[in-house]
Parts: structure tokens; sequence; C-alpha cells
């Protein structure tokens, strides 16, 4: 009789499969949890890279309330409104538009992981009338889309695509309505108004003229009729930048340790075997 064919060592084979299997469950459950959470970031990092796009960070709550309040303001109503968000990330700025009273309330976004959390985030929130009647998720690019029947635009970009974007948004935009940038200002537009990490322009935006150096870009800065000091929003962006960073070290060592008890988990593996 062959040793395969033993039933003893059929027997002890069986055994072993079975108390490996917690220990493949937890493995793949440690993997599934390292890749998840990267699924929101790869797809947007290409655009990154050539200067047309921003990697996904949330926008806090505070910043959007904030935001709309000043929108409220100068707006006075929302109704027969429409709301742009380039770039949507999980949707919220969207689906706050739309608990606001805006009557259309559209996000593109080009990561489709992105795009499917913000579909489903915004049933849960709206509810299936609101959400299939006042808002629409598309997965595009915002840079080949028009704007020109657009009232408020909302982005959360970087420095390297804001010049691109403001040439967009001058020629497309119609007088009167509002572009909303969060942390990143536009290179030679006139604040409309300013709070926080916010700053707003309402059009056509009044333009500075193109900057030659830092100095003079600080020098125009404060002449700017706002109730905020420049050092106040330099630090907030400052401040934000240091909790980016610190939020991705912390990633980082997450990474590290579910790595290392994968290994731990293959060490104890090979150990049983």
């Amino acid at each position: 009789m062959s040793e395969e064919s033993n039933p003893t060592t059929l027997k002890s084979n069986e055994t072993t499969k079975t108390a490996n299997k917690p220990f493949n469950y937890v493995k793949w459950t440690v993997v599934l949890g390292l890749l998840i959470p990267h699924l929101f970031f790869i797809p947007s990092l290409p655009p990154v890279l050539f200067g047309r796009g921003a990697p996904y960070v949330r926008t806090k709550k505070d910043t959007l309330s904030v935001a709309f309040s000043i929108l409220q303001k100068e707006m006075g109503s929302f109704k027969n409104k429409c709301l742009v968000d380039c770039g949507s990330g999980d949707g919220r700025t969207v689906i706050e538009a739309v608990k606001r009273g805006f009557t259309t309330s559209i996000g593109y976004e080009i990561n489709p992981w992105l795009w499917f959390y913000s579909e489903i985030n915004s049933v849960l929130r709206l509810g299936p009338t609101r959400w299939f009647s006042n808002t629409s998720f598309r997965v595009a690019s915002f840079w080949s889309k028009p704007l020109s029947s657009t009232d408020v635009v909302f982005v959360y970009g970087l420095t390297p695509m804001m010049k691109s974007l403001q040439e967009k948004l001058q020629n497309e935009l119609k007088p009167g309505s509002f572009v909303v940038s969060n942390v990143f200002r536009f290179p030679n537009w006139k604040t409309h108004t300013q709070a926080n990490s916010l700053f707003v322009y309402k059009m056509p935006a009044e333009s500075y003229g193109e900057y030659t150096d830092k100095e003079s870009e600080s020098e125009v800065i404060h002449n700017e009729s706002n109730q905020f000091q420049v050092e106040e929003s330099e630090g907030e962006v400052k401040s934000q930048l240091i909790a980016l960073r610190k939020e991705n070290a912390e990633l980082k060592e997450e990474n590290e340790r579910l790595r290392n008890l994968v290994l731990g988990i293959d060490k104890e593996k090979n150990k049983t075997d």
C-alpha cells in the first residue's frame, strides 16, 4: 500500500488542512484589508502626476458647512441652481448641496471605486427619489465637460492644476456664478470672500495679472479687503499639509504592522505544517 493511500496519512493530511483554515482566513482578511483602502487612491495618481488632478482627500464637514453658509449669503435661494464638484471623491459635497436645496448637483470623478461609493452613499443619505432626480455622479474628467450652465463650482485641487483650471473656468462660467476652492487659491484671481481654508470667487473674477515672484504675490494679496490675514490662511494650508503628511506616515506604519502580522501568520503556519 502506498503512503498516499494509507488511511493514516490521508487522515493526517485532512487534519492539517482543517487546522490551516483559520490561518488562511486571517491571512486573506489582512491582505484584503491592505488592498481595499488603496483602491480609493491608486486610480487618482495618473492625473496628479500630469498636473491635471489631485489625490482623494476628504473635505471636512465643518469646511463644507462654512462654504454653503457663504454661498447662502451670496446667492439667497439655491432653487433652480446647479452645483458641480470637480473631483467629487466620496460624493459628500454633491450630497450636501442637494440637502441644502440645490436643484441639480453633479460630481465628476475619474476613480470608479469612489464613483461607486458615491452612488451608494447618495442613495442611503438622500433616498432613491432625491438621488435619482437631483444628483448625478459621472465617471469622467471635468476637463472635458462644459460648465457654462453651472452656478457653483467646487474644487479641492493642487497648485500644478490651478492655472489651467482657472483658464477653463474663466472661459466657460457665466457672470454671477461662484467658484469655491478649498486650501489652494487660483494664481491670479482676487478672492471675493475668504474663510479659513476656503477661497470663494465670483465670476467674472477680478485678476491681479501674472505673478512674477512670491514677494509680488504676497504684496498684492495683502491689498485685498478680506477680514482674514494672509498669515492665517497660509498657516491653515500648512497645518492641513502637515496633517496629510502625518496621516500618510500613520498609514505606512499600519501597513508595516499588518505586513509583519502576515509574516507572523506564515511562520506559525509553517511551524504547524
